[in-house]
């Protein structure tokens, strides 16, 4: 009985969507005839002339153009999304009146630094703008203060700002600058997660130190290694503190690239250094190197490869322990783990190879060493090569031809 029932009622349905479709009109026999385009009308005029010899009204106003709403034309684009012509987040007299009413207590300090930070973060306009009214001037005075809030965030608004060139430039006009980051770059790490305010303010005050030596004209970098700040930023990639020491290892491969360079630090061609480097400062960059932390040992490795001159070379190979630090970073069974530390190390020695290596140092065979890890990384079966492609794509665009021409030669070379 219940069988007969739905049988029924499906037969109805069926029916009735039968007599529903012969009363609508048939799309599919509408014609739409070819409308020559004038071009001394406008695009709308031409289509609704079109549309007027459409059957069906319905599919006229589908193919009638839209227009686009105004958030998505170039003109919204460029005023709100642009950096080149963006208006800053306040004007230059609301900066000003904001910092003035900083002053007024401890928690009006703390709740305007914190305004300094978000707008700091959002947009180089902003930056520009709150060092033209005289913000960094007014966050050197707060990073003296004992409210350790105010001061962290004095701090990580500095960071932001330094970001751009003509801040770094007046804060190195400012007189006494440089000491108050140097009294701040030191405290004592707690073992554990949490620590003491004076770590947080070490870690920003680092921060901003590395962005001070990302400098992008020749007289500020100048200006940043004869400011005595190379020697603490060396010291802090020995910090405890990792986010303290990774910021540092951060500012020493921007400080050893060329002023002004935007390259990716991964780049095979780079540019060597034009600045003058002492014996002193080339020391502690090689210290800095030596590294339990391999994210800072990375980053020191890839600004050594910058340093690669002919001079900075014999120097560095002859009177530091840089083949030794070389030969850590190639340690095999890192390889798994490491993977970016042990090419960073590979991409030194490819630039230490650019210049014929000191004699005394090829006398000694102290390249013995470093040339026995590198051939212990190789793989000498193209079972090897093509696991190690699977796994890191390092080799992923290589075709079968680009592998063999990689395994043969190092294989032959290796059994006899």
């Amino acid at each position: 009985m219940a069988t007969t029932s739905r049988k029924g009622r499906n037969k109805g349905l069926s029916q009735s969507l039968d007599a529903t479709s012969r009363s609508l009109p048939s799309l599919g026999n509408t014609k739409r005839k070819s409308i020559p385009l004038d071009p001394q009308q406008g695009l709308d005029a031409q289509y609704l002339k079109a549309d007027s010899k459409v059957d069906n009204p319905g599919l006229a106003s589908l193919c009638r153009p839209r227009e686009l709403p105004h958030y998505a034309t170039e003109e919204y684009f460029r005023e709100h999304y642009d950096p080149a012509v963006r208006p800053p987040t306040l004007e230059y007299e609301e900066f000003v009146s904001l910092l003035s009413t900083g002053w007024s207590s401890r928690l009006l300090q703390q709740d305007v630094t914190e305004a300094l930070i978000v707008i700091s973060e959002n947009g180089d306009e902003n930056k520009k703008v709150l060092g033209q009214a005289g913000t960094i001037h007014e966050l050197l005075e707060l990073v003296g203060s004992h409210d350790i809030k105010v001061k962290c965030n004095a701090l990580k608004t500095l960071a932001n700002l330094m970001s751009q060139e003509e801040n770094r430039r007046e804060f190195f006009n400012i007189p006494g600058s440089i000491n108050k980051f140097l009294k701040l770059s030191l405290a004592k790490v707690r073992a554990g997660r949490v620590q003491p305010g004076s770590v947080l303010a070490m870690r920003a005050t680092t921060e901003a130190i590395a962005q001070l030596a990302h400098c992008e004209t020749p007289q500020l970098k100048v200006n940043f290694m004869q400011s005595g700040l190379i020697k603490p930023l060396c010291q802090l990639t020995k910090s405890l503190d990792k986010g303290t020491r990774v910021a540092a290892a951060r500012g020493l491969l921007w400080l050893c690239q060329t002023p002004g360079s935007k390259k990716d630090k991964w780049a095979r061609k780079f540019g060597l250094t034009t600045m003058d480097w002492t014996s002193e400062q080339l020391f502690g960059i090689v210290s800095a190197a030596k590294s339990d932390d391999p994210d800072v040992m990375m980053q020191v490795l890839l600004g050594l490869r910058c340093l690669c001159t002919a001079t900075y070379l014999s120097i560095m190979l002859t009177r530091s322990q840089l083949l030794n630090i070389i030969c850590d970073a190639l340690r095999c069974e890192s390889f798994k783990d490491n993977f970016t530390l042990i090419m960073a190390a590979i991409s030194l020695v490819s630039a230490l190879a650019e210049h014929p290596w000191p004699s005394s140092l090829m006398e000694e065979e102290k390249h013995f060493n470093l040339l026995s890890r590198l051939l212990e990384l190789l793989p000498l079966t193209e079972d090897e090569v093509w696991s190690m492609q699977s796994a890191k794509g390092v080799m992923a665009t290589w075709n079968e031809v680009g592998t063999m021409q990689f395994v043969c030669p190092w294989s032959n070379f290796l059994s006899g």
